[in-house]
């Protein structure tokens, strides 16, 4: 357990590229206005992710990004 400043989010699923859908994509609308896009932005941006990997022996590991 850690307490995270507000701004900070952890994703509490493991990140894969082929599921990953970026919420900027989303926020595409020309009706939108920028200060809703920069809030999306900063919380996409400001999202600790992890994901499984494996190291040099083949062992599956935790990786942070």
């Amino acid at each position: 357990m850690a307490k995270l400043p507000n701004f900070l989010n952890v994703e509490p699923r493991p990140f894969d590229i082929e599921t990953y859908e970026d919420e900027l994509a989303d926020t595409k609308d020309p009706d939108d206005d920028d200060e809703e896009e920069d809030k999306v932005r900063l919380r996409v941006e400001n999202t600790i992710r992890w994901r499984y990997g494996k190291d040099r022996d083949g062992n599956i590991s935790v990786s942070l990004k």
